[in-house]
């Protein structure tokens, strides 16, 4: 027997989000994402004037092995095996653009409360992580910088994207998302 249903919650945060916590969230994103840049990932054909959202993803196993020396590392950085992962994809998008600040979009489940964790209903949200690659510093810095990011924009969820987005009063640009360009996840 759940204690709350969907519209419990849609109602708690509604009054959640107002006032002091509502400009403590607003204020720390907007902090985090003051002057950013979109993501210039180099193509071989022009963008098209209107996002249509028909991109790939790219799904793969890593073998037992691998994970097994992964999740060793993180574990001696002091950081999650998301976060190793997630560095490691900084890195790459970071040779294919040619870019040291990019924005990643992640998806979090929003159910930090436990009165959500077994109530059916849509809680996702995406958070905008940016990270600035600083080449001077060394890997293991790097990383562990990459899931303080990490922490701190967790902390900062309950902000809706979509609330997010209309704060910044962001250009409208048909051809592209707002913010991210491209969303990392990890099952």
């Amino acid at each position: 027997n759940l204690s709350i249903q969907y519209k419990d919650f849609a109602l708690w945060q509604r009054n959640y989000l107002n006032g002091k916590q509502l400009e403590t969230q607003l204020k720390y994103w907007k902090v985090q994402l003051s002057g950013y840049e979109q993501l210039n990932l180099l193509t071989d054909k022009p963008r098209p004037s209107k996002i249509n959202y028909a991109g790939s993803s790219i799904i793969f196993d890593i073998d037992i092995k691998t994970s097994k020396e992964l999740r060793e590392l993180a574990k001696e950085l002091n950081v999650s095996l998301y976060t190793v992962l997630l560095s490691a994809y900084y890195l790459m998008l970071r040779a294919y653009s040619n870019q040291n600040d990019i924005i990643i979009g992640s998806p979090i489940s929003n159910r930090h409360i436990g009165q959500v964790e077994n109530l059916i209903g849509f809680f996702v949200n995406v958070l905008p992580l940016r990270v600035v690659i600083d080449p001077e510093v060394s890997i293991i810095q790097y990383v562990q910088a990459v899931g303080e990011i990490v922490i701190n924009a967790q902390m900062q969820q309950d902000l809706p994207f979509e609330k997010l987005v209309n704060e910044l009063n962001l250009l409208k640009d048909t051809s592209q998302h707002p913010i991210f360009q491209v969303i990392f996840g990890l099952e």
